[in-house]
């Protein structure tokens, strides 16, 4: 596991700086962000910190804004037709575990479970309409 989430880390960082370079005046949004390989992590935050050099607040410097959006609600969630392998009790706890991982960053949003994912997309739209208004994205 540690070998793989470090991989992850990597793979991560690495993308993030291609678009970047790529697209120097857009805002990058990311489906994943670098510090949620955390939650996959059979030891501490600290030790997973440590394994790839890096500190808390290089990783929330990182990013200027993270916008989390929880797991669906126990009765939406259905394994046959979600991307995620987890059972809801599974999922549910590994994004407890990113919301920790996130947790002190500044300009953290988290949209909780509902019932419907199209709501939650709606939503999300919305805010990311709100922060970056007439920007164009990578």
């Amino acid at each position: 596991m540690i070998l793989q989430q470090t991989a992850i880390y990597q793979v991560q960082i690495q993308l993030e700086k291609m678009l970047k370079s790529q697209h120097p005046n857009r805002p990058l949004v990311c489906d994943r962000g670098s510090l949620d390989p955390i939650a996959y992590w059979p030891h501490t935050a600290s030790h997973f910190l440590k394994t790839v050099n890096t500190s808390l607040d290089q990783e929330t410097n990182r990013y200027e804004w993270v916008i989390h959006l929880d797991t669906a609600q126990s009765t939406a969630y259905n394994q046959d037709h979600n991307s995620r392998p987890e059972s809801f009790p599974d999922a549910s706890k590994l994004s407890n575990k990113i919301k920790q991982a996130w947790n002190s960053h500044p300009k953290r949003v988290v949209l909780g479970s509902t019932s419907k994912f199209s709501k939650k997309m709606e939503t999300t739209l919305w805010l990311f309409k709100e922060i970056y208004r007439g920007a164009q994205f990578v």
